[in-house]
């Protein structure tokens, strides 16, 4: 398979991202990323028509109301990529100074006690990487199933992430 050079450069691009943005605050990093992806709003026109589009099946095609959800979702995704990149700078046992709020986790409480295995669901809703990586610092143990990435550096990046916090990755293939 060829692999286009400019996926060289962004996979350096975001080395460099990493080390500088993990010395820099959350609280900083997650303001200026949250500028970046309303930024990507207006500069990827082919992803947002994409979530617009999507968006307006499920709102009987309002497309105000899309747009402002696609506005806020790129947003979100980088915010996302702000936390993760966060996550090269911290210890594992530090976890929590990032995620600071768990909801519902009695329900998998509930499920562990009755001694059964736990097929732990996530939809790509808020950060799911740091969700896995806190229920593994939580002592619940597991791994993530996911897809290879398109391109061999990045996916060998995210799976050094996850294995550094003692998670490993099944991949569906």
């Amino acid at each position: 398979m060829k692999i286009k050079t400019r996926r060289y450069y962004i996979y350096y691009f975001l080395k460099i991202a990493l080390f500088l943005m993990s010395r820099v605050p959350l609280q900083v990093s997650l303001f200026f990323a949250g500028m970046l992806g309303n930024l990507g709003f207006y500069l990827l026109p082919k992803y947002r028509d994409i979530a617009v589009r999507n968006l307006g099946e499920a709102f009987a095609g309002d497309t105000k109301k899309c747009e402002e959800i696609t506005k806020k979702l790129f947003a979100n995704l980088a915010k996302n990529g702000a936390e993760w990149i966060k996550l090269y700078a911290i210890k594992p046992k530090d976890i929590f100074k990032i995620v600071t709020e768990f909801e519902n986790i009695e329900y998998l409480k509930e499920a562990v006690a009755k001694g059964r295995g736990v097929i732990g669901l996530s939809f790509h809703f808020g950060n799911w990487e740091l969700l896995a990586i806190c229920l593994k610092q939580m002592g619940y143990e597991g791994s993530v199933v996911a897809r290879r990435i398109y391109f061999y550096k990045y996916n060998d990046l995210l799976v050094k992430m996850r294995a550094r916090f003692g998670l490993g990755t099944i991949y569906r293939d």
